[in-house]
């Protein structure tokens, strides 16, 4: 079965009248090796010359320690291929462009990520050499022997162009081939049964079938100045009944009519860098509906509930609220009382406060829109509607859509629609950055008796050895809200440039705005919330409608790995894992043995203190000389007191 340019997908999140019984079968290397293919005739015209080898092939043994690639199938059909190949062995001694000694390369590690592939040096050059070709890699797996094959075109990286040959413009050159082939064996097999099937829009089901602007000619959202550096705007929303039965809009009774959000979002390659930072930039108060006419947006048919503004809105029909009406602050509530997951909320709501040109309406920092700062940024708008016989009818997951907007260069940063941009439907504004960035991953994580949250990433090379991670976790409709966002990394890799971003809450609402701190300990860097929901049930968690970024830069390439996102409110699970690129590289040692001679007791202390002295010494001894809870790499005094107690235990 041949497997070409895969991409991580799950086949669950296609809409299915039913679904029959589902094998996940994931087959892993038990063993193998990694065949490199160089051509010197390729390898001279990009300035690399073989330096004494007549053997051009490099056959190195895949290591079990480290090698995590892994293909899975569902019902014998392939759904994704992802992970690393170590390998340990021979190397090839090279000349490099402008040096006059020998490097020498080979301990390769093969990372695959959907259709790319990169191959990471481990023996001189210790970044990555080549990438796969326009092709992209190739998965096969052969049930009649029972092994794994990895083929692809080899050509130069980005990073090795840059750095080592010094011609940015060699990238992309082919130089030889790869293939690693191996006996597999199965790391994961799931089965499940059959379930009957159920009509598509069982239920009430509302979406957002069109973002609109006023009335009139143009159509566009609607401006409404500013108030010191903040920019206040609002989108108008067609809702559309896609469900089996009417859906409620009572006036003024709680959980029986839609409440209406706004979100705004851009996408930025800031200045110096070459990686796209996908953040949300703006937030409204609630719209809460209260009548609903019965029009034929969605292409009908249409089954009116009434003949005019409804207390229901009838199965296949449409209700609009124009822009000037979502933003409209006698009718806006706070997010904070809504439970999304449920869709419920309280009614009367509380009333927003400011002033009143900006006051509970879509709300952006000037920094953020103006368009002199943001050269070349995309914006998109996202509505979501909330209400609680579609969420009990479990069709929550499909109530937002999005659509591109731009900002004008004048006083007041107008919001215009984008020319040719129509409302992409029943898919949050987190699609948009996969859209346009093919690089990304977008990951599904539904919380059991609660909501949904989408993890989307993306890993760059940026050159010097050095990879951006970029991570924008969007809470959809988990009531639980995200507590913290950790992201496994080995010892001493090197984290750097730790960040993160969230959106403000605004014109009176109750939820505090305090950053998550990072702390990088020695296996993960993790961002928390300060309080925890028993200290502060108004902290600054993830909360729904709501999409929080985490980032770093890091000296090695991306493996697969785990994240774990904590969550806010009691319940069970505390947690939820899943599946994502980490960085790949650390470093071992023994806490204490910081002159390396595998025994901690009084000889340590000597360099111990040389080191402390200094600021000096390898990572290895750094590592075995940072004894502190909140590891940083490095010997400090922070380190003393600990030191002594391995001392003292012959051990930490």
């Amino acid at each position: 079965m041949l497997v070409c340019g895969l991409t991580a997908a799950s086949l669950a999140e296609q809409p299915r009248l039913a679904r029959g019984p589902e094998v996940y079968a994931t087959w892993v290397f038990a063993g193998g090796a990694v065949n490199v293919t160089l051509d010197p005739a390729a390898l001279a015209a990009v300035g690399i010359q073989l330096a004494g080898n007549s053997d051009t092939t490099l056959t190195l043994p895949i290591q079990s320690e480290g090698t995590n690639y892994a293909l899975t199938f569902v019902n014998d059909e392939p759904s994704s291929a992802s992970g690393t190949v170590v390998s340990r062995g021979d190397t090839l001694s090279v000349r490099l462009p402008d040096r006059d000694d020998v490097a020498r390369i080979g301990n390769f590690a093969v990372v695959v990520t959907g259709r790319s592939m990169s191959i990471v040096d481990g023996a001189n050059v210790q970044r990555e050499l080549f990438t796969s070709g326009p092709a992209g890699v190739i998965s096969d797996f052969n049930a009649n022997d029972q092994s794994l094959t990895l083929v692809a075109e080899l050509v130069v990286s980005p990073a090795f162009a840059a750095e080592v040959l010094g011609n940015i413009d060699l990238a992309g050159q082919p130089v030889g081939s790869l293939e690693v082939v191996g006996p597999a064996q199965i790391g994961d097999y799931q089965a499940f049964p059959a379930t009957e099937a159920s009509p598509r829009g069982s239920g009430a089901d509302v979406i957002v079938g069109a973002l609109t602007g006023d009335v009139g000619t143009s159509q566009q959202p609607r401006s409404y100045g500013f108030s010191g550096s903040i920019f206040a705007y609002s989108v108008g929303t067609t809702s559309c009944n896609i469900g089996d039965v009417p859906l409620q809009w009572i006036d003024g009774v709680p959980n029986q009519h839609p409440v209406i959000g706004q979100n705004l979002y851009r996408l930025k390659t800031e200045p110096g860098t070459s990686y796209g930072r996908f953040e949300q930039v703006g937030q409204a108060w609630l719209k809460y509906g209260f009548c609903a006419l019965q029009g034929t947006v969605c292409g009908g048919p249409c089954t009116p509930y009434c003949g005019g503004c409804c207390n229901h809105l009838g199965v296949g029909c449409s209700d609009p609220y124009t822009a000037a009406r979502n933003g409209g602050w006698g009718d806006l509530g706070p997010k904070g009382p809504v439970n999304a997951a449920m869709g419920t909320f309280p009614d009367p709501h509380l009333f927003a406060s400011g002033p009143t040109n900006i006051r509970g309406r879509l709300q952006a920092q000037a920094v953020d829109v103006d368009p002199d700062s943001n050269a070349g940024a995309l914006y998109w708008v996202e509505g979501q509607y909330v209400a609680n016989d579609d969420a009990l009818a479990n069709n929550k997951n499909n109530n937002c859509s999005y659509r591109r907007v731009t900002f004008l260069n004048d006083t007041n940063n107008t919001m215009n629609w984008v020319t040719g941009n129509s409302t992409v439907r029943q898919q949050p504004a987190i699609n948009a950055w996969q859209a346009t960035d093919p690089g990304v991953t977008l990951v599904t994580i539904d919380i059991p008796s609660d909501g949904r949250m989408i993890l989307g990433y993306r890993v760059t090379d940026i050159g010097g050895g050095m990879w951006h991670y970029e991570y924008a976790l969007f809470n959809m409709n988990s009531d639980r809200a995200g507590q913290f966002f950790s992201v496994a990394a080995p010892e001493c890799s090197g984290i750097s440039n730790v960040g993160f971003h969230d959106v403000p809450y605004h014109s009176g609402e109750v939820i505090d705005g305090t950053d998550w701190p990072a702390t990088i300990l020695s296996d993960q860097v993790i961002w928390t919330t300060t309080q925890t929901y028993a200290q502060n049930q108004n902290a600054n968690a993830l909360r729904w409608g709501t999409m929080y970024n985490f980032r770093f830069d890091a000296p090695s390439a991306p493996t697969s790995g785990n994240i774990k996102i904590g969550l806010f409110k009691p319940g069970s699970p505390s947690l939820m894992t899943v599946t994502a690129q980490v960085p790949s590289l650390g470093v071992t040692c023994v806490k204490g043995d910081v002159n390396l001679d595998t025994i901690v007791d009084g000889l340590d202390v000597a360099k111990f203190v040389e080191l402390l002295i200094s600021g000096g010494g390898t990572t290895v001894e750094k590592c075995a000389g940072d004894c502190e809870f909140v590891k940083d790499c490095g010997i400090d005094m922070d380190d003393v007191a600990n030191f002594a107690d391995c001392l003292i235990n012959g051990g930490c």
